[in-house]
């Protein structure tokens, strides 16, 4: 959600910058929970005058599932992929808590752009915190050009810590500029190249 740090809510004639107060302004996504894939209709990015004005979206939104499902813990951002778990209560309680007693969750991937991604059901329980990992093995970089720069492919394995276990997901590959990225004169190249 957008957010200039005022408290001015979004239809305030005062600042047409000032917070979004719900999910009016947002594109919905959907989860098709037989599949894990997440959609989001296609959206241009703005400001909108209103709930009504659909011509633009302030971002996007989508609701969870499974009854009771939350997001507790830390995203973790490979390239412009969001991954994060989420837990969910074992149906079978009449706590509806996620503890000792069972519960599951699910493992989500969401373009941060767009919201199109898809997620999976926990095979090791209850998730924590997805763990990010880059695979330097799988890395590679493009020779550099006549400017410095070159461009570098990163592979991105994430790990699901769960109550009966580790799992592993499928990878993220991203693209991302490297080497030079502008012309600078530097004054103390000797004194940084011998550190």
């Amino acid at each position: 959600m957008n957010d200039d740090g005022t408290n001015r809510a979004d239809s305030s004639a005062a600042s047409p910058t000032s917070a979004i107060t719900g999910r009016g302004r947002l594109q919905a996504g959907t989860i098709d929970s037989s599949t894990g894939i997440i959609d989001v209709p296609t959206f241009v990015w703005g400001r909108p005058t209103s709930d009504s004005d659909t011509t633009q979206r302030s971002g996007w939104y989508l609701d969870f599932p499974s009854t009771g499902e939350r997001q507790v813990s830390g995203i973790s951002l490979a390239g412009s992929t969001l991954i994060f778990n989420s837990l969910t209560p074992n149906a079978n309680t009449t706590t509806s808590v996620c503890g000792a007693g069972g519960g599951s969750g699910r493992e989500y991937r969401l373009d941060v752009d767009t919201g199109d991604g898809a997620s999976r059901v926990s095979t090791v329980g209850l998730l924590g915190e997805s763990m990010a990992m880059r695979i330097t093995s799988a890395t590679t970089s493009s020779t550099t050009d006549s400017t410095g720069r070159r461009h570098r492919t990163v592979t991105t394995q994430s790990i699901a810590q769960g109550t009966m276990g580790l799992a592993t997901s499928s990878t993220v590959t991203h693209d991302e500029i490297a080497g030079r990225l502008s012309w600078r004169q530097i004054h103390n190249y000797q004194a940084l190249k011998e550190r």
